[in-house]
């Protein structure tokens, strides 16, 4: 089974990647840091002076739009390289941003599920300079707008669905 989690900045999808890892002993990592292995740290260590590829990670926050942008270009010629990519490692890709990458890799086939993780609630949307994945485009929308306890609940529902 391929899972693919979506949506805004900060809004829980590493957490729920985790949770259903636990849950149906599935593997993930995060995108951000999938391309920053692969590419991202390399491309901006030097400007940045990052001495590793988990501090790139941890300051992704405050270059969001250029990730963004240097994704996009990593898949100019292929919109779903990315998806194979962290597919053929990975049993999720938790953290899509681009809207023509999503419906490239689903028209191909690439993954069974997509979730969309929303606390619009308690959280603001994310710029559609950094991302143009919208929650329409997901099978399955998981409400994180309450608790923790609540969304490990809700998540133990799913996982008991998708097994």
């Amino acid at each position: 089974m391929k899972l693919m989690i979506c949506g805004y900045a900060r809004h829980g999808k590493d957490t729920v990647g985790e949770l259903l890892e636990q849950a149906l002993d599935i593997t993930f990592d995060s995108s951000s840091m999938f391309a920053c292995k692969l590419f991202l740290f390399d491309a901006l260590k030097v400007k940045y002076g990052y001495n590793t590829p988990q501090e790139a990670f941890e300051d992704r926050g405050n270059h969001r739009k250029e990730w963004f942008d240097m994704i996009c270009a990593y898949n100019a010629d292929d919109p779903s390289r990315l998806t194979r990519e962290i597919f053929a490692q990975h049993d999720m890709y938790v953290g899509i941003r681009n809207r023509i990458e999503f419906l490239d890799a689903r028209e191909k086939g690439l993954f069974d599920l997509s979730i969309w993780v929303d606390a619009a609630e308690r959280k603001p949307p994310e710029s559609g300079i950094s991302n143009t994945v919208s929650k329409d485009l997901c099978d399955i929308i998981l409400d994180n707008n309450s608790d923790e306890n609540t969304l490990k609940r809700r998540v133990k529902r799913l996982a008991a669905c998708l097994r």
